[in-house]
């Protein structure tokens, strides 16, 4: 009965933070694409810079444009975060094996693992991020990844191929496989302009 009881009581407070976190977001006006795993992020209009901004202290942002892939890793650090495994200027296509691939080249890329919600052995999330010349391209990388990762999600890759990742985008950035409340994509949408 007390097992029962314990486990009745972890439900309810799953469902009210899940029932928190949606209200949150829809609170800060994101929108959310086709997929369930493509989030785009943009301030609703009214919506100021400080209002949006995460509840987590993270360092002040410098308006220098020509921040690369590097820079935002170094913020991921600064913020708290414990990247493994760091690759520099990988291509999205060599990243997933050619799963993915994207006909505009990033000015920079970072990919690395991140095996914050592992209790014990296991395999790190693999994730990287994509920094384009500006936001049109930046858009045409999410859009080209989109609709791959839609085409895999209707027709799951066989074997130890790649599977459908989430695909976060925000000025000239492209995260692929954070969580979304990550602190990856919290210093993605503070940095990324």
């Amino acid at each position: 009965m007390t097992l029962l009881l314990l486990l009745w009581l972890v439900l309810v407070s799953a469902s009210a933070g899940a029932l928190a976190a949606t209200l949150y977001w829809r609170s800060q006006g994101r929108t959310d694409t086709a997929s369930s795993t493509a989030v785009r992020w943009a301030p609703s209009p009214g919506t100021t810079a400080a209002a949006a901004a995460p509840a987590t202290p993270l360092p002040t942002p410098t308006s220098d444009l020509s921040y690369t892939a590097e820079d935002i890793l170094r913020d991921f650090i600064a913020a708290g975060a414990h990247p493994i495994s760091i690759q520099h200027n990988i291509t999205i296509s060599a990243w997933t094996g050619g799963a993915f691939s994207v006909s505009v080249p990033a000015t920079s890329s970072v990919t690395f693992g991140d095996a914050s919600d592992c209790n014990g052995p296991c395999e790190p999330r693999n994730m990287g991020l994509w920094v384009y010349q500006d936001n049109t391209t930046a858009d045409q990388a999410y859009d080209e990844v989109s609709e791959e990762n839609n085409q895999a999600l209707m027709h799951p890759p066989q074997g130890l191929s790649v599977v459908p990742t989430t695909i976060f985008i925000h000025a000239r950035c492209l995260l692929l496989g954070a969580d979304t409340f990550s602190i990856y994509v919290q210093v993605v949408k503070q940095y990324c302009t």
